[in-house]
């Protein structure tokens, strides 16, 4: 049996999804990015589960999101919501 690769919410400690491969995962964390920005998986962190149980922590927050993304990427800049109309 393959590697399972898991995305965790860090504050509350759930599982978001678990995935065949490590791509799968990146789809899942590019759609709220880039739909409502950083706060939307800011607490994501992706984790590699082997056969044997053993998890091993792959990135998380920022790092996540540009992996994510890919290369060359850059992250957006969080909104200042005390901008004045």
């Amino acid at each position: 049996m393959a590697a399972v690769y898991e995305l965790i919410d860090l504050e509350s400690g759930n599982l978001v999804g678990a995935y065949g491969n490590e791509d799968e995962a990146y789809a899942i964390v590019r759609a709220p990015y880039r739909a409502h920005g950083r706060a939307a998986v800011a607490a994501l962190a992706l984790l590699r589960v082997d056969d044997d149980g053993e998890q091993r922590l792959l990135s998380e927050s920022d790092t996540l999101v540009l992996r994510a993304l890919g290369e060359g990427a850059e992250l957006d800049q969080p909104r200042d919501r005390r901008t004045v109309a």
